[in-house]
């Protein structure tokens, strides 16, 4: 599957298995299953849409790997704009599918909402996005690094 439409259909798929996946607590939960499904599958549809736009600006920056400091300086602004990104794609797809509503993500009160909840962690997994898709450059070791950050962001608070 070296051809373009091959890598996308395989990437589509693999972010759908992780929606998936990570639908299954509020399944077993007795939440409605297409609600489940779809919240699930819409978080991690967003972050796919993004992936090559976060790995495209990463090759756009001329830092070399070698300077750290300078890597993530030059990282600080787009990890900003892709959170704030994500936050109004994860609101359309998820007024697409028609578990939200269209005029909950026009204007700013959507990403200020986020900025109280989960903007941070918004950040975070851009950065973990980044980290190993430079590293790795496929999907699915992205997509399984997505699976751990994902179950430890569902435990850490029962941890502490």
């Amino acid at each position: 599957m070296k051809a373009r439409p091959g890598r996308a259909a395989l990437a589509a798929l693999a972010w759908t298995i992780l929606g998936c996946v990570f639908a299954l607590p509020d399944l077993s939960a007795g939440k409605h299953w297409r609600q489940a499904l779809l919240l699930s599958l819409t978080l991690w549809w967003s972050w796919g849409l993004l992936t090559p736009l976060i790995l495209w600006t990463d090759r756009q920056i001329p830092v070399s790997s070698k300077h750290l400091g300078r890597r993530v300086l030059a990282h600080i602004l787009p990890s900003l704009v892709v959170a704030s990104v994500y936050v109004y794609l994860l609101g359309a797809l998820r007024a697409t599918f028609g578990i939200a509503e269209w005029s909950g993500i026009a204007g700013s009160k959507v990403l200020v909402d986020s900025l109280q909840g989960m903007f941070l962690w918004n950040c975070l997994t851009y950065w973990m996005i980044l980290e190993f898709g430079r590293h790795t450059g496929t999907t699915i070791t992205i997509l399984r690094t997505s699976c751990v950050w994902s179950v430890w962001k569902r435990t850490s608070p029962r941890l502490v």
